[in-house]
């Protein structure tokens, strides 16, 4: 008698578990879709003391994270950053998606960050250029769609949803590039930024990734 009630208990729990969605239907897989190459993630930086005239550089290769928040270079130069995804949308079957990213640091007071869907711009050059007109690629959140406003943490992955009605709108050449930037770039200070995972980062043992499910 006793194993029939823990038997019926635990059909009671699965029956919950379905109605409520948190048990995935039979045949139902997440749809993973990944970041093809280095050039299609990276940063973007500009010299802050030159706005409002958009002169920086982007880099989208190399074994190095994406800085986003206001940081000094080597030589004293002080500068604002922006990170920049691109995902080859061929494999969407036209579901919500969630954006995951891992955000490796956090320094000072950088506050929360705003998550932008945009058109695509193109690969990123694979070494930091000189320092040029950069506004085509931080112009991206000007002429793109805030999805999310998010408070990232030091080693942990964020995880953004992005429905599927936004998305559509946004693709371009196959592409949906999604951008992240500080909510507040005036904070009066020069060591408040995050530091976020890349496709080659670390051995690409944290890839920023989309899910659909």
């Amino acid at each position: 008698m006793k194993n029939f009630r823990v038997l019926i208990f635990t059909f009671s729990i699965i029956a919950i578990l379905l109605l409520s969605g948190c048990v995935k239907k039979h045949g139902e897989k997440e749809n993973i879709i990944e970041i093809s190459s280095g050039r299609d993630d990276g940063g973007i930086f500009i010299l802050t003391d030159s706005l409002p005239h958009i002169l920086g550089t982007a880099n989208g290769g190399g074994d190095i994270p994406a800085i986003v928040g206001l940081f000094t270079s080597g030589n004293g130069k002080n500068l604002t950053g922006r990170a920049i995804y691109r995902f080859n949308m061929s494999s969407w079957n036209g579901r919500n998606l969630t954006f995951h990213l891992k955000c490796i640091q956090k320094y000072g007071n950088p506050g929360d960050v705003e998550v932008y869907i945009s058109n695509d711009s193109g690969s990123l050059p694979p070494y930091p250029s000189e320092m040029k007109n950069v506004s085509v690629l931080w112009n991206l959140v000007n002429s793109g769609k805030l999805i999310s406003t998010y408070a990232p943490r030091s080693e942990k992955w964020m995880e953004v949803l992005i429905p599927s009605y936004t998305i559509n709108a946004r693709i371009d050449n196959g592409y949906l590039t999604i951008v992240l930037k500080l909510k507040n770039e005036d904070i009066g200070s020069n060591n408040d930024y995050y530091v976020f995972s890349t496709y080659e980062y670390n051995h690409g043992s944290s890839k920023p990734y989309l899910s659909e499910s």
